[in-house]
């Protein structure tokens, strides 16, 4: 986190969950608004945080963003949570960053890496779950990290990297948002 996102005024967490990440976050920021769309985990995130003015816990609509303002955010951290969002809402969720990112606000994704050998014997493991049905909340969608920099190109942020060393069965995508709209 440090050597990409450093320190800055206002972050953004999408999905904290009950703040296995928050807590590094925190330190790193004047205020971290973090977004989940569990309100269980967003009262776990609260009592674990009492008294830490700079959270923000708010709960999302599975949708976006849309209750943080444009331009609004120096920073985004997001791990354990795109790896099982469909496309369309992954793709939808990195349109948003780039509407509350400031210009040059910069974003780390974690995200299933389908064809790394970790991923490949995770899907392999998962299929016999999957077939003729829906989503399983719990099971990773396929993706790779040209999938995911196509995604993001064309949700108009710039990949500076996509980093498969990092999480071996995943990636790690670090995004920035044009200086310039």
């Amino acid at each position: 986190i440090e050597p990409y996102l450093g320190t800055c005024d206002v972050m953004l967490e999408i999905g904290p969950g009950a703040g296995r990440f928050t807590s590094v976050l925190l330190p790193r920021c004047e205020r971290l608004i973090a977004v989940d769309t569990s309100r269980t985990m967003l009262e776990m995130l609260r009592r674990r945080f009492a008294g830490d003015e700079r959270l923000d816990a708010r709960l999302g609509d599975g949708r976006g963003l849309s209750d943080i303002a444009d331009e609004s955010v120096d920073a985004a951290f997001s791990y354990g949570v795109f790896v099982h969002l469909q496309h369309w809402d992954i793709y939808q969720y990195l349109i948003e960053l780039r509407r509350v990112l400031k210009p040059g606000g910069k974003a780390i994704v974690q995200h299933s890496h389908t064809f790394s050998e970790l991923g490949w014997a995770k899907f392999k493991r998962e299929v016999p779950l999957q077939l003729n049905t829906n989503k399983l909340s719990y099971t990773f969608i396929a993706n790779t990290p040209e999938l995911m920099r196509e995604l993001a190109t064309r949700a108009g942020l710039e990949c500076v990297e996509m980093n498969t060393e990092i999480a071996k069965r995943d990636c790690i995508a670090f995004l920035r948002k044009p200086d310039s709209a």
